[in-house]
Order: structure tokens, then sequence, then C-alpha cells
């Protein structure tokens, strides 16, 4: 035991001296990232010395003193107790080099950790000489609340970095709790969004540890944003970075909030959405909002039991609401404790009418749909009839006209209906006419005109009919136009199919990769044919708007699929794909990069060799590859192209140096092209080499890169 304890000794005082002398260079300390691994342990061993100190406290000082222990074992843990205290110091400060740990609580906290570390050092070197009575008597006894004291104020302050401010001793302090607030007074904001954003994001991202250089405790650093950029984008919600990760795969590591901390439930995630989309204001009453508005029917349950709708039908079965939500389709209750629920679908590829069949065992209790930009149709109306309870329908931008409308006349409930950029018409007068409960119904960008109205009012008094704002002096820009081509690999020549939803629009576009401007480029008529590999670019453009956002879509012909395929240098495991056949099975990868059709590279280039049977001439190839920056995905650095009879007889056939990313831009896929003069080959090579170094504007600046490629074609 006492070579044992010599040992460990030993090792403290070493440990001990590189703490003390690290913190003297604190500010310009580089952390490596191998050390960042021990950093990232001290909240797994800080138990260790907090449990040590109270345990050897009452050893030393009340069980040793009466033979209850003896003292070969309190010293030991007395040397325990000043090695692991020590010990989480050092891992701490490797920790506090890290992005985002900064402010006064930090540094408060860095000095009471060693000061606590000397004083435990102190403890195990004078053990012997605080029990002499010749010695001042009463310095062994101020020692021991002293301890426990900065142990406490130590834990407070790591709290406060990890958890929030005065997590400790927050419930000391009901004094302090925010008073109820009415539904009347109530602002959607500080009342409905803070406490999720307090809850469930401010512990990672405030002035003393802001994760993703992200703060979230003001509105001004709402507003202004992270590392990654503005946190939302009211012109376009559902591009919005904390809706995206908030809504990723919880296994996915951009998921918010990250692995082990409190997950937002699905009623905070739709309040978040419905916020968003509603304009994200800060100063807006809850009480200002529509009557049927989702934000304030989802929140008025906190505020005014009385503001909440009553029904009468049996809630459905909790299992069977379960069942049904997938990241597709989400279902919600309008309000706590209430039966009605609210159905959100996303992801249009992904919607078809069976989906809203499988809603059946819950149709009596949706009292609200949202549809919004799903490719919903006529017939799908008739499911919906289904739904006798509901009361609020969104159809925006879907595929439905005005004789499936009718469909819904057995909806007796039905309040509100919403058909922005939909293709009904005037009939829209006869179809809704027999709807004697609707209140509001929206009809943006429809043939509804303004003369079509007064006969609607003239048969349902009291109804509502918005048609848009309409202003001469203000010009909006139009939405962008949709590629509905769902095959972008080209075996057999394939009609281009373009459309948008704003009612005299003109679709231009390029196939050269340049801009289609107003005047010169194409006119979209539904006759251009895509008979090879192909670079489509489109905008809208319409009188009295400003033109669409760009639109684009690669085509890719396949010409050649070799006989066999071989990587000649390994993939990473996690990024494997289906092997070399995910090279040439014309399953084309999309942005998320963990979808399963990609092939990940970081420690080595890519190399792989395709054989053909017979000999082929070849004077094209396309490579796919992807561009995640935030997820240190980048372009291949080179990509070369050899060629031959077989593996010993390759020459270079043609280099391809991509462009590199100068700054943070979305996940896309990146099509790289190399032409050249003829070649017969019974064998290619294809090379990439991954970017060995990050750029220095990087958050990973100096870390390896990943390159992913997905197929290649050959033509």
């Amino acid at each position: 035991m006492t070579r044992l304890r010599s040992i460990i000794f030993t090792i403290l005082i070493g440990i001990t001296a590189l703490l003390f002398f690290l913190v003297l260079f604190d500010s310009s300390l580089q952390v490596p990232a191998f050390i960042q691994v021990f950093g990232r342990m001290h909240p797994m061993i800080l138990h260790f010395p907090i449990v040590l100190i109270f345990f050897s406290v009452v050893t030393y000082f009340f069980l040793e003193p009466k033979k209850i222990i003896s003292k070969e074992l309190s010293d030991t843990l007395i040397l325990l107790t000043a090695f692991f205290t020590v010990l989480t110091s050092l891992f701490g400060l490797f920790l506090s080099q890290e992005p985002g740990y900064e402010g006064d609580t930090l540094v408060r906290h860095k000095w009471f950790g060693i000061v606590l570390s000397a004083l435990t050092l102190c403890w195990y070197l004078f053990r012997d000489k605080l029990n002499a009575n010749s010695l001042v008597p009463k310095l062994k006894w101020i020692l021991s609340p002293l301890l426990v004291i900065i142990v406490v104020i130590v834990a407070h302050l790591g709290a406060n970095i990890t958890h929030g401010e005065d997590f400790v001793f927050a419930p000391l302090q009901s004094d302090k709790q925010k008073p109820e607030v009415s539904f009347d007074q109530a602002l959607v904001f500080a009342d409905v969004i803070q406490p999720i954003l307090d809850a469930k994001c401010v512990t990672c991202h405030n002035t003393k540890k802001s994760k993703g250089e992200l703060i979230m405790e003001t509105m001004e650093d709402l507003l202004k944003g992270g590392k990654s950029g503005a946190l939302w984008d009211s012109a376009n919600p559902t591009a919005s970075l904390l809706l995206k990760r908030i809504h990723l795969p919880e296994t996915d590591k951009k998921h918010m909030p990250p692995p082990g901390k409190p997950s937002l439930t699905d009623e905070e995630m739709v309040l978040l959405g419905a916020w968003i989309n509603s304009g994200a204001s800060f100063t807006q009453k809850l009480s200002a909002l529509p009557e049927t508005d989702t934000l304030r029917l989802l929140a008025a349950s906190k505020f005014d039991k009385s503001s909440i709708k009553t029904y009468t039908f049996p809630p459905a079965d909790a299992g069977t609401i379960a069942k049904l939500n997938n990241s597709n389709r989400v279902i919600t209750a309008i309000a706590l404790q209430s039966p009605a629920l609210l159905v959100h679908f996303y992801n249009a590829p992904f919607y078809n009418q069976a989906a809203l069949k499988e809603l059946e065992p819950v149709g009596k209790q949706i009292v609200e749909l949202d549809l919004n930009k799903m490719p919903v149709t006529d017939e799908d109306l008739k499911v919906i009839a289904g739904f006798a309870n509901l009361e609020r329908l969104h159809l925006n931008f879907t595929n439905v006209t005005t004789s499936g409308i009718d469909a819904l006349q057995g909806l007796k409930k039905l309040e509100m209906l919403s058909l922005t950029g939909t293709k009904t018409d005037a009939g829209l007068v006869n179809a809704v006419a027999p709807l004697k409960s609707l209140k509001n119904l929206v009809a943006w960008n429809t043939g509804l005109e303004k003369d079509q109205v007064a006969a609607l009012k003239k048969s349902n008094p009291g109804l509502l009919v918005e048609l848009g704002y309409k202003n001469d002096t203000l010009v909006m820009q139009l939405p962008s136009p949709v590629i509905l081509n769902e095959e972008t690999t080209i075996i057999e020549p394939q009609l281009l199919k373009m459309k948008h939803y704003i009612n005299g629009a003109v679709i231009r576009y390029t196939t050269d990769g340049t801009e289609p401007d107003s005047l010169k480029s194409k006119v979209y008529d539904g006759r251009e044919m895509i008979t090879g590999t192909m670079a489509i670019k489109a905008k809208a453009f319409k009188p009295g708007w400003h033109s669409s956002a760009l639109v684009s879509q690669y085509f890719y012909k396949s010409t050649y699929r070799p006989d066999s395929v071989v990587l000649t240098l390994p993939s990473d495991p996690k990024y494997g794909s289906t092997g070399p056949k995910a090279l040439f099975d014309l399953i084309k990868g999309e942005n998320n990069f963990a979808g399963g059709q990609w092939l990940g590279y970081q420690n080595n280039d890519m190399e792989a060799l395709a054989f053909f049977n017979k000999p082929v001439t070849i004077k094209e190839l396309a490579v796919s590859t992807l561009s995640s920056v935030s997820s240190y995905i980048f372009p291949p650095l080179k990509i070369e192209v050899w060629g031959g009879t077989n593996p010993k007889d390759l020459k270079l056939i043609g280099t391809i140096t991509p462009k590199q990313p100068a700054a943070y831009e979305a996940p896309q896929v990146v099509p790289f092209y190399l032409s050249f003069e003829p070649k017969t080959v019974q064998c290619i090579k294809l090379k990439a080499i991954p970017v060995s170094k990050l750029p220095k504007w990087h958050s990973g600046k100096g870390e390896k890169g990943w390159a992913f490629i997905d197929e290649v074609f050959i033509n």
C-alpha cells in the first residue's frame, strides 16, 4: 500500500505542476484534438472528488480520531481526494479551451477549482502536523468547513455553466418565480416561446457557454444568430435553421437539443414552427391572433381554460396516435387535455392518399388538417370528407380544383378553408355556398375575383373572403417553379416537367448551366426533351412581380455501366453504402450524407477500378459528389480519371479540380464533368482526393475534410 501511495503521490505532484504551468499561459493555450478528448471527460470524473472530499472530511476529522478506521486508510482517502481534484481541474482547463465556453462564471469556476486543488494537496502534505496539538489546533477545524464551502461554490458555478443561472439554489428562490399572466395580457414570445427556449436551449446557448457562437438569452441575441447564420427566415420559414435542427432524427449529430439534454415535445416543436411561420414577432399579444390560429389554440391552455373550446367526442387511443406519428405526419392535441387533434403533413415526396386514409381511426378527433404544398388531388378530398368534425382545412398550393371542393359539402362544422395558389376558379362560389358553417375562405392567387365574392357573401352572410393584399407600389417575389421529374438518371429520353402555382407566371429555363433571364431564355412549354447529361436552371417571371429565386436540377445520362467494380482503397466503415456497387447502381444520393447512398472518405483517397468485358469508346464522365460544409464534407480536392486495357496499362485521361466553398452554405449535391477525346478502354480507374486540411474560416480548421461520392456516369 505504501509503495502504491508513493506512485500516486509522484503522479499527483506532476499533474499539479502541469496544471499551474498551463494556468499561467491560459490565454495562449492551444489544445490539440486528442487532448480535447480528456477535456470532455471533465463532467464524467468530477463526481469523484466531490464524493471523496466529503467522505475524507468525515474520516479524518471524526472516524480516525476515534480509531473507527485506521490512519493508513484515512491517509489513502485524502491522497485520492487530492489526486482526483487536481485531475478534474486539469481536464476542466482543457475543456474550457473549446469554443462556446466563456464569461465571468467560467473564470470564477476555474479559479475556485484551482484553489480547491491546492487545498487538498496541502491537506495531504500537512495532514500529520494538523493533528499535532503544538500547531494551531483550531486550524484543523477551520479546514473542514472551508473545504465543504468551496466544493459547494465550485459545483454551483459549474451547474450555472451547464444548466443555467442559479441552478443549484433555484428551489430556494420562489420569490423570483415569474408571476402568472392572464390570457389577455400574454405575449406570444415572452410567455409562450421564451419559456421553451429557456428550458430546452439556453443551457447550451448563453453568455457563459455559447455553443456554435449562438446565444439565446435575449431578443438581440436571437436575431443575431450564430456561427451557422440566422436562426430563422420569416420569408421562407421551412428553410429556417432552428426548425431544421429540431426536426432532425435524434441520431443525427446536428439534432437539437443534443443527446443528454431534455428533448422538445411535439407540441413545443409545433409552437416554435407556428411562431416562425407567423412572422416571429417579439411584441404580438396572444389574444390578437385569429381565433382559429394554430399558435393561439395550442398556447391558450397555458393561460385561460375558458378560452379553450370543449368537444364532446371521446379522445383517440394514445397508442394509435403514437403509431400514426412519423417524420412526415405529425399529430398533436390542440390543447392539453383536449381530445381534438391537429394534423400536419411534411415532405411532399412521401405524401400519398394512403397516408391520408391511415388517419381514419382518428378521423372523428381531427379538427384541423394542414396539407399545404402536398400533392393533394380531388380524389383525396373524398377521404377528407369523412373527418366529420373537421373545422380548419389548409390546402394551399395543392392540386385540388373547383370540382373537387364539392366533396367537402358534407363537412357541417368546417369554419376555415384555405385554397391559396390552387387551380380553383369562379365556380368556387357554387362549390362553397352549401358550407353554411364556413366563416373564413382564403383564396389568394385563385380564379376567384372580387365580383364573385359579393355573390358568395350573399349566400353565406358573415363569411370573410380573403383574396390577398394588393398595392400597386408593392412588388413581391414569385415563388420558385417546381421541377417534377423524379428520375434524374436518363436511360431513355424523357419530357422535362415543370410547373408553377401562381396563375400567369412564365417559366424560363436554360440547359447550359447559365442563369435564365426574362427575355432570351427558353419559355417552358412542356415539349423539352431530356436526352443526355444536362443542367436545368429555371426561374419564374410575371409582370408586377420580382422574378423568382433560381431552381436547378441536374440530369445524368448513363451509356455504359461496367461489368464489375472494385474499391482498391476502402471507404469509411460508417459510410460504406452498398460498397463498390453504389458507384454505378443509378440511385442518386440526396443531401443527407447518412442516407445510405454515399461512400464516405476521410483517412484515405477514394480509388475504384471499373472493368468492361468488351472494349468501349468513351468521351465523357460525370461524378456526383456531396458538399455539406457544416458537416466537414467538401468537394474532393482533385478527381483523376485513368483508362486502359487493364489495371497495369492505365494512362491519365483527365483531371478535375473542383472549386472549394469559401463560406458556409446549404448542403447540396455537386456534379463534376470531364470531357475528353474519345478513348477505347476496358478498364477505368477513378481517384478522388479528400481535402487534407479544412480552411481557416471553418470551425474545424486544420482538421481532415470528408469526400462523399455516390454515382459515376460514363458516356
